[in-house]
């Protein structure tokens, strides 16, 4: 060796930058992972929504004298419109409500605030 330097590995400071940015690197991924996560949420009780809005609507056709103020997610679950319990991802509660044409159902009370809205 001409210099008479041993190079034998890596120094501290390089170890140090390179700790740094991989824990920048796991921090932005876990950043996205929570927005990729929430967004599945949503778009999982959006679905949930349209399957149960069916069922509403399939049981208004078939039953005009049920009163929409009586159609429950439960009831159309006995009536057997819908083969199973659909649950929120986020621990909401699903809500069957109408007025003369329309059958709107809307997820509430998620555990994480969040709205995902409605389906009429």
């Amino acid at each position: 060796m001409p210099s008479g330097r041993k190079d034998r590995g890596f120094t501290l400071i390089e170890l140090m930058v390179v700790i740094f940015v991989i824990g920048i690197l796991v921090a932005l991924a876990s950043f996205s992972y929570r927005g990729i996560r929430q967004r599945i949420h949503r778009t999982s009780c959006r679905e949930n929504l349209r399957i149960i809005h069916q069922a509403a609507v399939l049981c208004q056709t078939d039953h005009p004298e049920f009163e929409k103020g009586n159609l429950t997610v439960s009831a159309l679950l006995e009536m057997g419109y819908l083969q199973k319990r659909y649950r929120c991802p986020t621990g909401g509660q699903y809500a069957v409500t109408g007025e003369e044409q329309h059958v709107r159902v809307t997820c509430f009370k998620t555990s994480d605030g969040a709205d995902h809205g409605w389906f009429e």
